[in-house]
């Protein structure tokens, strides 16, 4: 019966969950237009002659962006938009290579760790990238909770072949890979145990999460075929992952770990995986002749990524809907074309067809630029293509570099104005 009962309560929050998940994948896609543009000119002026006083607020500004933008990210994960790599996986590399990347938090928030993984454990088949991300998050939350009552404490990981905890049509359990992450800290009210996993849903401080962590997890192990719960203990609470065996055979993953810098960059040096923006620098390029055409319906967007390339040297024209872009592109000879994928009237992957039976030269000299990267329809159409695409919100690093490895692609014989 205690199966029955968390089998169905599992399948009220996946239902919930994907539910949900639909609304905010297209609300996370929506706001990356805005946040491409208050990241673009707020570094257009940042980096221009400006008081100092004046490009500390401009880089908070920056900052803040970029951490919006982190939970945008965090929105796309939570929603499964994510294309998933899956391979053969050990899941304890996978969390040795966690443990080793947050030695540091643990270490300066003092917290003793006690790890018994299994010699013998089978290989997995996951998204290394996004079992990593769920198994961050579970030792981050669970650093947390101890370091902010008890100002540390003690963190006991196990992982072990046994069998599901959930019943299968009746039969014997199924074997299956269990990982636990344990704290010994306040543990979870009883009254918000069944609510950890609601999108949303937080018991820290304002500004200190953003409620998805959990969520997110539940939606990747879920993906992959496996559970993920969480019990009070007599001290501390337990978070249980389990994950199906692919593959019975005693072997290890031959997976390189994540590196430092790897880790930083999807999580940031703030708590809790929120982004934590690092400043960038751009060494502009002597003037070239390049000229490049600018296709979205934003015209902000059209506009900062026009003063960008022109402050490169670049000649940049610009069209705000498909019809016109069609048009430009049949009266001008162009090096390179940005285009957006959604579009009202004709979109990008229309153009794009068009382009390709009246002119496959130029089809394959676009880039094509969307806050939609994640969404089924943009995947099949990319991955059909092989069209470069970079997703919003970018930086203007970002954005140069694409620019400059798309024009050297091309084999572009361009020539330096001489002073």
């Amino acid at each position: 019966m205690r199966a029955l009962e968390m089998a169905q309560a599992r399948l009220v929050q996946s239902e919930k969950l994907a539910a949900i998940g639909e609304l905010v994948a297209g609300v996370a896609h929506e706001l990356n237009n805005p946040l491409t543009l208050i990241i673009g000119y707020a570094e257009l002026l940042r980096r221009s002659p400006v008081s100092d006083e004046t490009r500390q607020d401009l880089e908070k500004i920056v900052a803040q962006s970029r951490r919006a933008a982190g939970i945008v990210r965090s929105l796309l994960d939570f929603a499964r938009q994510r294309p998933t790599e899956r391979q053969l996986v050990q899941a304890n590399d996978m969390m040795t290579s966690t443990l080793d990347l947050l030695a540091y938090e643990l270490r300066t928030h003092n917290i003793e760790r006690t790890v018994r993984l299994s010699p013998e454990l089978p290989l997995t088949l996951a998204d290394p990238y996004q079992l990593q991300q769920v198994f961050i998050n579970l030792v981050n939350n669970a650093r947390q909770a101890m370091s902010e009552t008890r100002g540390g404490g003690h963190l006991t990981i196990t992982s072990e072949l046994g069998p599901s905890s959930f019943v299968n049509g009746g039969q014997d359990a199924e074997p299956v890979i269990r990982i636990t992450v344990q704290d010994d800290g306040p543990g979870i009210p009883s009254d918000l145990l069944s609510r950890i996993f609601d999108p949303f849903f937080t018991t820290k401080s304002p500004g200190e999460g953003t409620g998805l962590g959990l969520s997110v997890c539940h939606g990747i192990i879920g993906d992959h075929g496996g559970h993920i719960w969480a019990e009070n203990r007599a001290q501390g609470a337990t978070f249980f992952v389990e994950l199906p065996v692919i593959q019975p055979t005693i072997s290890s993953a031959v997976l390189p770990a994540r590196t430092s810098s790897e880790t930083e960059a999807l999580w940031g040096d703030a708590p809790n995986g929120s982004f934590n923006p690092k400043p960038t620098t751009l060494n502009p390029s002597p003037a070239e002749t390049a000229r490049i055409l600018l296709v979205d319906d934003e015209t902000g967007t059209v506009e900062v990524l026009a003063r960008i390339l022109k402050g490169q040297g670049y000649q940049a024209d610009a069209a705000t809907d498909g019809k016109t872009a069609l048009l430009r592109l049949a009266e001008t000879k162009y090096d390179l074309v940005l285009c957006d994928i959604r579009m009202p009237g004709l979109s990008g992957p229309e153009i794009y067809r068009q382009l390709e039976a009246s002119d496959p030269e130029m089809a394959r000299r676009i880039i094509f630029i969307t806050g939609d990267i994640m969404s089924s329809g943009t995947r099949r159409f990319l991955k059909e293509s092989g069209a470069s695409y970079l997703s919003k919100p970018f930086d203007l690093d970002e954005f140069i570099a694409k620019v400059r490895v798309a024009l050297k692609d091309q084999k572009l014989d361009v020539t330096h104005h001489e002073s």
